[in-house]
């Protein structure tokens, strides 16, 4: 219980292991059987009665018992509408499912926001090729070469220049591509977790929710937890609870392995990124 009334939740480290007594699945394999039973008496009813109707009128008459196929037994009302109060109880869209989803949804927005990255990319890909002539003609210390690159610098000065709009954009895109990338991961890492999956519809059963039906659910990097909020109500599952963190340095080792940073302006050259002129 929480402060104004609103109860919260939050999961750091995992102990619960997923375990019911009778799954969803069960429950509805339970609902078809019950169901199929009963339709398959019907349908063995009405075939029968129409039979029956037919034959009396041409003086044949059936032995006894005709209609016992059809006959819908104690069992069977008992175990569908047992089936049919499960089924009515029973959410088949719990937390894997809803991690799932806002995941995807955060690598739509991540992939939205490389494609940013991509394109600015392209823009600014001219500072390679101003770096790599300059350190040429440094190194070189070769007088003409110089003036070359003064001249080419001259005559190329408007497109070589960096905007203000140009360092938002490639500023902003990378910090868009790290929140939803955290995003899309810690989702992804609790939907795949037994234990996070467990607790988190443990609780919200307990506490008569249901995953669709929930206000906001977000990824709180500040205090590291996916949040699942109701009107009153919210549940968080802890990255450290789950084991989700990654080194940085694992991440630039990742990343220096991806054609996006091989095929890049700084691994091959101006030239080669933009124009495919590569030799």
């Amino acid at each position: 219980m929480g402060r104004k009334s609103i109860k919260k939740w939050m999961m750091g480290v995992l102990c619960l292991s997923a375990s019911a007594a009778v799954s969803n699945d069960q429950i509805l394999d339970n609902l078809v059987n019950a169901s199929a039973s009963i339709a398959t008496s019907m349908n063995t009813g009405l075939q029968v009665v129409g039979g029956l109707a037919t034959v009396s009128a041409t003086g044949q008459v059936v032995q006894v018992g005709a209609v016992n196929n059809a006959l819908i037994s104690t069992t069977q009302r008992e175990a569908y509408n047992s089936a049919l109060v499960a089924m009515s109880q029973a959410s088949f869209y719990g937390f894997e499912q809803f991690a799932e989803d806002r995941a995807a949804e955060a690598l739509d927005n991540m992939s939205e926001a490389i494609d940013t990255f991509v394109d600015v990319t392209v823009e600014l890909a001219t500072v390679v090729e101003v770096a790599d002539l300059s350190v040429q003609a440094q190194e070189n210390n070769d007088m003409q070469q110089k003036e070359e690159l003064a001249r080419f610098v001259e005559d190329n000065v408007e497109s070589f220049t960096v905007t203000e709009t140009q360092v938002e954009t490639w500023n902003e895109s990378l910090e868009d591509v790290e929140e939803y990338s955290a995003t899309a991961a810690i989702w992804t890492a609790a939907s795949q977790h037994d234990g996070a999956v467990a607790w988190a519809d443990s609780v919200a059963e307990t506490n008569g929710r249901t995953f669709t039906d929930t206000s906001t659910a977000y990824f709180d990097r500040e205090i590291g937890a996916a949040i699942v909020s109701w009107d009153d109500f919210f549940l968080g599952v802890t990255a450290s609870g789950i084991n989700a963190y990654v080194d940085l340095s694992d991440v630039m080792d990742l990343g220096a392995t991806t054609s996006l940073y091989l095929d890049g302006p700084t691994q091959t050259s101006y030239r080669c990124f933009v124009y495919n002129d590569c030799e």
